[in-house]
């Protein structure tokens, strides 16, 4: 049995890059709020390193720290559309503490490196900061 071939259309669109400017609405959204732009990039370091994470973790640390992760995502996505806001940032930067404290069991148990761990701390400091300025936005 043959396999068909690839339309032009088809290997055209493969090569084309995953960014998120060629989804309609999301470029919108990432100018408007870089702390879009900021999670987005985290939360998928964030998936990468858990997806290899030694097994035995995969039901407790790394599957608690990818639902934190992924919880923030749509925190962040509320947040740009609801009245609520400050609400919704507080959960956020409470999620950003949770993280920090996973991460740094990550770390003292060696499922990450003291490079990775940095580059987390940094990265959700960033976050953190972001959110906080928002939240003081939201109260002026």
């Amino acid at each position: 049995m043959k396999t068909p071939k690839k339309s032009n259309n088809q290997s055209s669109s493969s090569s084309k890059s995953n960014s998120n400017s060629s989804i309609p609405g999301v470029q919108k959204t990432s100018h408007q709020y870089p702390i879009f732009d900021q999670w987005y990039k985290t939360n998928d370091w964030i998936l990468q390193r858990c997806d290899t994470m030694p097994k035995h973790t995969r039901f407790t640390i790394s599957s608690k720290i990818a639902c934190i992760a992924l919880e923030n995502t749509d925190l962040i996505i509320k947040a740009i559309y609801s009245k609520q806001k400050i609400t919704l940032l507080s959960t956020l930067n409470l999620n950003l503490e949770r993280l920090r404290i996973f991460f740094r069991m990550c770390k003292d148990r060696r499922y990450i490196s003291i490079k990775q761990f940095e580059y987390i701390t940094d990265e959700l400091n960033t976050t953190g900061k972001m959110c906080g300025g928002w939240i003081k936005q939201c109260k002026e």
